[in-house]
C-alpha cells in the first residue's frame, strides 16, 4: 500500500513546472505579462494571452525599460556558476540596476562557495569596479547615467 502512495508522490514532483510569467514594464509604461519564448539577439517572442487565448507577439529588446530588459535577458539565459553570475552582476551594474547587481553578485559568491579558489572569486567580485574612478560617495539620484553606473561597480568593489 505504501508503495504506490510512495510512487504517486515521486511522479508528482517530477512533473515539469509551468514556465514562469513575467510582468514586464515597457518604456512607455505599459505592462506585458506573458511566458519567454525566446530572445535572439533583440528579439524577444512572448506568449501573452488575449480574450481568452494565447497569442506569440514579438517585441524589441529596447521596448522594455532596463530593468525588465535584465529580467528577460536572466529569464533567457539563467546563471548556472560563477562566471555566469558575474557576467550578470556586471552587465546589471552597467544598466545601473543596483539592487539586481548585488543580487547576482551575492549569487555568483554562493556559487563558489567549497571551491579552492573561493577567496580569488571573492576579490574578483569585490574588484568589480576598480576600472571606474569614481567612489561611492555622492547620490546617485540627478546622478547621470555614466556616474550612475560607474557608482554602482564601486558599490560592487565595496564588498
Amino acid at each position: 500500500m505504501k508503495t504506490p502512495l510512495i510512487l504517486l508522490s515521486l511522479l508528482a514532483l517530477a512533473t515539469p513546472q509551468d514556465p514562469e510569467k513575467l510582468y514586464l514594464k515597457k518604456s512607455n509604461g505599459d505592462i506585458v505579462a506573458g511566458t519567454l519564448v525566446s530572445l535572439q539577439g533583440d528579439q524577444v517572442r512572448m506568449q501573452v494571452q488575449v480574450l481568452g487565448g494565447v497569442h506569440t507577439a514579438t517585441y524589441r529588446l529596447e521596448d522594455f525599460d532596463p530593468a525588465s530588459a535584465f529580467r528577460l535577458d536572466l529569464a533567457a539565459n539563467p546563471p548556472k556558476d560563477f562566471a555566469s553570475h558575474f557576467a550578470m552582476a556586471k552587465k546589471a551594474a552597467n544598466m545601473g540596476l543596483l539592487p539586481q547587481a548585488g543580487n547576482e553578485a551575492r549569487a555568483a559568491l554562493r556559487s563558489s562557495r567549497g571551491s579552492p579558489d573561493h577567496d580569488a572569486k571573492v576579490k574578483e567580485v569585490r574588484g568589480g569596479g576598480a576600472g571606474c574612478g569614481l567612489g561611492v560617495s555622492g547620490s546617485l539620484r540627478g546622478a547621470s547615467t555614466g556616474r550612475r553606473r560607474c557608482t554602482c561597480m564601486a558599490l560592487l568593489q565595496a564588498w
